[in-house]
């Protein structure tokens, strides 16, 4: 009997300790939530976006729609959390749930949202914000509306995507610049009234040209003045806000790779209407008379109501459409990313050829390669960083519109190829008088002797990190650099002839100059509700330094 209850003694503490052991693990388990986000069809939503937000949780659905969020066990005591589902061109959805240990599973049903009011803004606010709570104006293009009309910049790909933006491609020269107004003066030309652009957290000082379009995830426009809070007071005229592709919203442990390649033509379209009739006086065949010193003889009354001969080699022509090309456009483009846990990259390479549609020249020769990781160490730490490199080769100054408006100014009675008519050098420079009285020399000459080469190297980096000790609290960092180094040579080779027609000894000039621009960023975010009142208060410290170095 004795061996009996001691047998059932250590029978009852056995017991007893595997249900402590029992229970210490169930206090242990995390909190999973899965679940799976459909349409208004039932089809699944392929990179959706599911989060604890407050807790800075979140991961995206994969290519059946189903996601799964694990919540570590120390945060996960019973209390409720807002989870929260969001995909592009559809409206959101948040549900309150209990974080007990265990699963639990949460569907959506996901529907369109035509107006975009929904969409998430991050540029000018303290913190993410719904389009339709915003106190500023800011418009939002995404991925699905810039690849429909491709373009050569990312700003140029926002003509006629956001209102009240006046956008112009420059000087039409490939490897141009775009010039874009958000407010303030409407006129191009007076003052400084260019937005700040930002690529990736880094406020860019050159040319914005540099940038393949293909890269390109999302742009928000800050049209206010909000933006010289955050970024400064060079944003008081606007801020663009550009994200390139990182391979977020990518399937899980999928690789996407995807290959594109374009061609097409450029010509222009419209041309600034020329006088077809002259004040001079005519002969009997058409042509036009001459003085005894070989001037041409104006009319009595001045009028210009004799028109051009339409036949011959001295007939009307308009000189820039009689000169001007078709430029073919060749672009090739490679992506590849892929998501795997906490970890997603995408890289890009970039060669194109814009041939332009100035005669003589070959245009604009570019290259691009790009890399984005995104790393997350644990729940409440991650970092990213992005790194561009890019080439830009152009045997014509992008900045310089003198050939256009020669081309404007030629007699549209004068064959430019042959213009003296026993000419034995092409495009012979020199002009007759008899035709053009000015001093102005044939645009075709410098085109086709002239020896410029432009080579641009861009490097565009930056490096971040988010870290969220507690719900409410969120401190980033962030640094930022944009460095150039441009190099031009001219030159005019010895025996070359002048604007006179006159043989000249040669020249040859260089330029270089070297830009390094860097940005730091260091802010705070708070996030509490007091009573009934949401409330966000943010602090944040920037800073900038530009250096440039040129020789000439």
């Amino acid at each position: 009997m004795k061996k009996v209850r001691q047998s059932l003694a250590a029978l009852s503490r056995t017991a007893l300790f595997l249900g402590l052991f029992g229970a210490s693990s169930a206090l242990a388990q995390n909190a999973v939530i899965t679940g799976r986000i459909t349409n208004e069809q039932g089809q699944p939503v392929i990179g959706a976006n599911v989060g604890l937000l407050n807790m800075g949780l979140g991961t995206t659905a994969n290519s059946n729609g189903v996601y799964t969020i694990t919540v570590p066990d120390d945060r996960a005591s019973g209390q409720q959390a807002t989870l929260t589902v969001r995909f592009i061109g559809m409206s959101p959805i948040s549900r309150i749930i209990r974080l007990t240990p265990g699963s639990q599973t949460v569907d959506f049903a996901m529907k369109a949202d035509p107006f975009r009011l929904d969409e998430v803004v991050v540029t000018g606010v303290s913190a993410a914000t719904e389009s339709k709570k915003l106190t500023v104006s800011v418009a939002h293009v995404g991925e699905e509306q810039l690849k429909q009309v491709p373009a050569s910049s990312p700003v140029a790909a926002l003509a006629g995507k956001v209102s009240g933006a006046k956008i112009n491609i420059g000087s039409g020269n490939p490897g141009a610049a775009p010039t874009i107004r958000l407010r303030g003066s409407t006129n191009l030309g007076i003052g400084n009234s260019s937005p700040v652009i930002i690529v990736d957290g880094v406020l860019t000082q050159n040319s914005i040209a540099d940038i393949d379009a293909n890269d390109i995830e999302s742009v928000e426009i800050l049209k206010g003045a909000a933006g010289a809070s955050f970024y400064g007071s060079d944003a008081a005229n606007g801020v663009i806000n550009i994200t390139t592709k990182r391979g977020r919203t990518l399937p899980e442990d999928k690789v996407s790779f995807m290959i594109r390649s374009e061609y097409g033509t450029s010509s222009l379209q419209h041309y600034i209407p020329i006088a077809k009739d002259n004040f001079w006086e005519m002969n009997p065949d058409g042509s036009i008379r001459l003085s005894a010193t070989g001037d041409r003889v104006i009319k009595a009354d001045h009028f210009a109501d004799n028109p051009y001969s339409t036949t011959g080699v001295n007939a009307w022509r308009n000189q820039l459409k009689e000169w001007s090309k078709n430029g073919e456009f060749v672009s090739g483009n490679i992506q590849l990313g892929m998501r795997h846990g906490s970890t997603n990259f995408n890289t890009s390479y970039t060669s194109d050829h814009n041939g332009g549609v100035l005669p003589l020249t070959k245009g604009q020769y570019r290259q691009n390669i790009r890399l984005n990781v995104d790393q997350g160490l644990g729940d409440k730490l991650d970092f990213s960083s992005s790194i561009t490199y890019g080439v830009n080769r152009n045997d014509y100054d992008p900045t310089d519109s003198q050939a256009w408006f020669s081309f404007m100014q030629m007699p549209p009675d004068l064959d430019l190829k042959n213009p003296n008519g026993n000419d034995t050098v092409a495009f012979f420079p020199k002009l007759p008088t008899t035709n053009s009285p000015s001093a102005r020399e044939n645009p075709l000459y410098i085109l086709a002797n002239n020896d410029f080469q432009l080579r641009r190297e861009r490097i565009i980096g930056s490096l971040s990190g988010r870290w969220r000790p507690t719900d409410w609290l969120r401190v980033e960092t962030a640094y930022g650099t944009d460095r150039l180094n441009r190099r031009e040579k001219d030159y005019d080779r010895r025996g070359s002839l002048g604007e006179g027609g006159q043989s000249i000894p040669g020249n040859i000039s260089q330029f270089t100059l070297n830009n390094v621009s860097d940005n730091a960023t260091v802010n705070a975010t708070v996030t509490k509700r007091l009573g009934e009142l949401n409330t966000t208060i943010r602090g944040a410290y920037l800073w900038e330094q530009s250096r440039s170095d040129n020789f000439f």
